[in-house]
This record gives C-alpha cells, structure tokens and sequence, in this order.
C-alpha cells in the first residue's frame, strides 16, 4: 500500500528527475507511440497500486504548479520542449 502522505509531499525535484528519467527512454520509441505508452504504463500502475489515476493527476498537477520554479521543473518542461520532438 502506498503512503499517501508521503505522496502527497514528495520532493518536488525527486518528481522531476524521475520523469526526465522517463521522458528520455521514451524517445527510444516512435512518437504517436509515446504517450499511448506513457498512459498505458500510467492507467496499469495506478490500479495495481489502487490509487485513482484522477488523485494522482490532482496531486501532480498541484506540485507543477506550486513548484514551477523549481530548477528540476523547468528542467522537465526545457527537456519537452526541446528534446521531444513534435510534428
């Protein structure tokens, strides 16, 4: 069973490293593929852990936001932007 409470004040920049971690073995990959992949892997790991994928959105969505300036953050959004290529 996951800690919520350690979820839901998890290290702004631990998050962050994790998914340029994620968003970089991802480009291995075409891109309509990956972010099909991304919510497959998302939906299958929210219910084995049986936590609602929409919590999971909420408190995501609220560290994004309360951390924008966090270094790691910005570091995520620069790796999107510049690295995830769109057509």
């Amino acid at each position: 069973m996951v800690n919520r409470d350690l979820m839901n004040n998890a290290d702004a920049e631990h998050v962050a490293r994790a998914g340029v971690a994620i968003l970089d073995r991802m480009q291995n990959y075409p891109q309509h593929i990956q972010p099909l992949a991304l919510c497959a892997a998302f939906i299958t790991l929210s219910e084995h852990l049986r936590l609602p994928a929409q919590d999971l959105f909420t408190v995501t969505k609220n560290m994004l936001t309360e951390e924008e300036n966090i270094a790691e953050f910005k570091a995520l959004r620069d790796y999107v932007k510049y690295e995830i290529k769109r057509t």
